[in-house]
């Protein structure tokens, strides 16, 4: 990235509806009067661009505007979807989402994807990985001693006991090892507990069992936690019988993305005892629709997708130190890959 010419101002664009996140950024910024300075900054809200009918989406020609933006993608990213194409917003430079995930820019209908983008897109790194860890470790411990059998038999005046097994020793086979699956393995190994990981060139990993195939880390997982991204190489990657070869009693736990695997095949795990137990956050279609019969299940855990939400403290911190970087000319954290998909 280019070093900017002293006394240019970057023309920064906030595209939120959250006052606190605005308010976060500005926070942040008035402890750094030197970034403060070299930035034109203007906050758009929905109310600026919301559409009537007949009339012309503005979100494009307002982003035009700015040389930097952050942006909620639920509020922005159905007009690039629209026009298939980022080059709506020519003067853009950089984008920093609120979001880990990029598919609500990049996916289309039947397959198809918008083309690469023109700026530099930056995801919401890091913040992310205790959230879903501390998501993954609640349901293992809840899970592994019982607690919410507990609170029904309380409801039963029941002095029933059950018995358990340490969390040392419990084999964590973590799918996606990033910076999420580096954090969900840094609290399991906190209790004692070993980590399964794929061989994906990364040998040199510490603290970890470097599993050579897929089928082997399901033989070996007492609980298989998948962090995987949306991209065509994850597309059903657990469908079908892949799960046949789960170690019994395993527990499936999906922070990732839906796509690994259809509902059908998730039942059919729970049917033929493939898998004890499934604690999903994501699905395929978002909201799971009320009449799918994953709802019904005792051994599955259905929650919203809020294993990891996006804090306004933790939007603002990512930002600005990446427009403190921007501003350099330094390389941005959290840059995305737009053909792997994260």
């Amino acid at each position: 990235m280019e070093t900017r010419k002293r006394g240019d101002l970057i023309k920064v664009g906030i595209f939120s509806d959250n006052k606190d996140t605005v308010k976060e950024v500005h926070n942040l910024l008035s402890d750094n009067p030197g970034l403060l300075s070299s930035i034109d900054l203007e906050v758009i809200n929905s109310s600026q661009f919301q559409l009537k009918e007949g009339e012309k989406d503005e979100i494009p020609s307002l982003m035009s505007k700015f040389e930097v933006v952050l942006v909620e993608p639920d509020l922005v990213s159905k007009s690039f979807r629209e026009n298939q194409s980022f080059k709506v917003a020519d003067g853009l430079k950089w984008m920093q989402s609120t979001w880990a995930g990029i598919n609500a820019f990049r996916d289309l209908e039947g397959g198809k994807r918008t083309e690469s983008p023109h700026f530099t897109f930056t995801k919401l790194g890091d913040a992310f990985g205790p959230l879903i860890a501390s998501y993954c470790l609640g349901y293992i411990i809840n899970l592994e001693r019982h607690l919410m059998d507990y609170k029904q038999f309380q409801k039963e005046s029941n002095w029933e006991k059950k018995t358990y097994r340490p969390l040392a020793g419990i084999k964590i086979g973590i799918l996606g090892y990033g910076n999420i699956g580096r954090e969900i393995a840094k609290h399991c190994r906190s209790f004692g507990m070993e980590i399964l990981i794929l061989n994906r060139g990364n040998s040199k990993e510490k603290e970890v069992v470097i599993i050579d195939s897929l089928e082997e880390m399901l033989g070996k997982s007492d609980y298989l936690i998948s962090v995987l991204p949306k991209t065509q190489q994850t597309d059903n990657l657990l469908s079908g019988n892949v799960m046949s070869h789960c170690k019994p009693g395993c527990v499936f736990i999906n922070v990732g993305r839906g796509n690994i695997i259809d509902d059908q095949s998730i039942l059919k795990a729970l049917d033929e005892k493939w898998i004890s137990a499934a604690v999903l956050d994501v699905f395929n279609k978002e909201p799971l629709p009320k009449g799918n019969p994953l709802w019904k299940r005792e051994n599955v855990y259905i929650t919203p997708h809020i294993s990891g939400v996006s804090l306004s403290a933790d939007i603002a911190k990512v930002f600005v130190k990446n427009l403190e970087k921007y501003a350099s000319g330094n390389q941005l954290d959290h840059v995305v890959d737009w053909e792997k998909g994260y």
